[in-house]
């Protein structure tokens, strides 16, 4: 649980708690009135070099702020799977037949489950009562019943047109939708509805970066002998609003961020300053690299329009009455921060909200759009994908000129269609090593060599490494279904008469 959302007198015993054991503890469970609290931490082995992860019962809080300490054993492992109840131990045979390697914590009256990860924290998949009935965590990533978001939906070519109609703009009138899809803006508006529950569809502005004033970087940390817990992690990358999506990893490091800064100063003053947080006690390299997206869209933190208000929001004054180059009008900046988080409502809704006079919204978002160009479009992301994961690819150049002999393919496998969604989420260049790098959603148990082979085949001159996401922590990807007619890589197989694509006009 996070820390913020407990009470007061249970954070202040926590505080106190991990200032006495020299511990990291996190609340997992609430049951009954009472705070169930553990700590985390990782070691390397020496021998093999994994990090081996252990999570430990605590004890537990009561209501009024009291710790009480665990009785007896608290560790149950699964080899001691016959000394528990009946009922328990049929739960943890279940969990163990569908192949995760499940580790358990009890406290004498509920066993908290946990599925071991390699090279990760331990992920907290709820708790098992005497009657054998699992309780999830609430967190659908890490949930008993999370097999269902690996089960494929249903969807037809009318499906997939109406998604990518709205990928490309989410604000199209369902005439129009329905006009490219086939079928009447009836059937269209239908057919929205139920892929938005299907999938948990969110509407956002799709921001346009180099507008904005703002330069990509890539952060990677290995840490070495212990890593820090997921709450740490999170607590600390989502506190810095340059940080628009994170992650634990596993691989050659293990977490990533990406981050959106106005320059190297600022990026270097951000890194020493995450670098003296908690993080300062956890040996660990950093690696801060360029990073320039050219297929893809990363979604913007509703945090990071604070800097965005600070940096480019102008209101007219008595002193000056025109717009400083490089600003925006203040309720541009309202409306584009609305958009973020609220896509497709309608500007009646969002004047409402902000207090704007009528017509304000409509005439700031195409100001957005046409003037500023700071907005590309409004387009959509899904929340609830049948992935199994996401997995990032990296392909080193070591022989640039063959690689520049096979460009054209790489570009037709970035085009190619994918399962559900997009095939790529995130594409762009890496300035060190000089690299590519390929953020993809993984669909299937060969995703990821699948992937892999595909480039390995195509391209030539590259060397391929990858890293699974084990979980995000701050932030979320783009999952969508884009028109490649308009990237910028069908544009430049165009150019070069290696293929032409029909343009649909999605902005009637």
């Amino acid at each position: 649980m996070k820390r913020e959302s407990l009470p007061g007198g249970i954070r202040i015993e926590l505080s106190r708690l991990e200032e006495e054991l020299k511990l990291h503890l996190s609340v997992l469970r609430v049951y009954k009135g009472r705070y169930y609290v553990y700590s985390s931490n990782s070691k390397v082995d020496k021998q093999t070099g994994n990090r081996i992860y252990k999570v430990e019962y605590v004890g537990r809080i009561s209501e009024d702020g009291n710790f009480i300490r665990p009785k007896g054993r608290s560790n149950v492992s699964l080899e001691d799977i016959k000394a528990l109840p009946a009922n328990v131990a049929d739960k943890v045979s279940e969990l163990k037949g569908q192949g995760r390697d499940i580790a358990l914590v009890s406290d004498g009256e509920i066993y908290h489950v946990y599925e071991r990860v390699y090279g990760a924290a331990p992920l907290y998949l709820g708790y098992i009562s005497e009657d054998g009935r699992l309780t999830g965590s609430g967190n659908p990533e890490k949930a008993q019943d999370s097999d269902e978001r690996y089960s494929p939906i249903n969807m037809d070519s009318t499906d997939i047109a109406v998604l990518r109609a709205l990928s490309m703009n989410a604000r199209m009138p369902f005439k129009y939708v329905g006009r490219i899809a086939g079928i009447s803006a009836a059937a269209a508006f239908h057919r929205a509805k139920r892929l938005e529950n299907e999938f948990g569809i969110r509407y956002i502005a799709e921001a346009n970066l180099e507008a904005l004033g703002y330069s990509e970087f890539i952060c990677s940390i290995k840490f070495l002998d212990v890593m820090p817990s997921v709450d740490e992690l999170r607590s600390v990358f989502a506190a810095e609003p340059s940080v628009q999506y994170a992650a634990v990893t596993k691989g050659e490091f293990d977490f990533i961020a990406y981050m959106l800064v106005r320059n190297n100063d600022e990026m270097a003053t951000i890194i020493y300053n995450l670098k003296s947080t908690v993080m300062r006690r956890y040996k660990s390299y950093w690696h801060i690299v360029p990073f320039r997206s050219y297929y893809g869209y990363v979604p913007l933190r509703d945090e990071f329009f604070d800097i965005v208000e600070e940096d480019k929001a102008w209101s007219r004054s008595r002193d000056n009455g025109r717009l400083p180059e490089g600003k925006i009008f203040y309720a541009d900046y309202e409306v584009m921060r609305d958009l973020n988080t609220n896509g497709n409502a309608e500007f009646v809704e969002i004047e409402s909200r902000l207090g704007l006079r009528k017509e304000m919204a409509a005439h700031a978002y195409h100001s957005l759009i046409e003037k500023f160009k700071v907005i590309r479009r409004v387009t959509l992301t899904m929340h609830k994908t049948p992935k199994k994961y996401d997995a990032i690819i990296f392909a080193d150049f070591i022989d640039y000129d063959a690689f520049l002999k096979t460009r054209d393919e790489l570009m037709q496998n970035i085009i190619e269609d994918g399962a559900f969604t997009d095939k790529y989420a995130l594409i762009g260049d890496l300035e060190s090593p000089y690299s590519e790098m390929f953020i993809t959603p993984v669909y299937t148990e060969n995703g990821l060599e699948e992937a892999i082979d595909g480039l390995r085949r195509k391209v030539r001159g590259i060397s391929i490494r990858s890293v699974v996401v084990v979980e995000a922590v701050v932030g979320r990807l783009c999952y969508r279904v884009f028109d490649n007619a308009y990237s910028i890589q069908s544009e430049t197989l165009e150019r070069n008469r290696k293929i032409t694509r029909r343009k649909i006009d999605y902005y009637l």
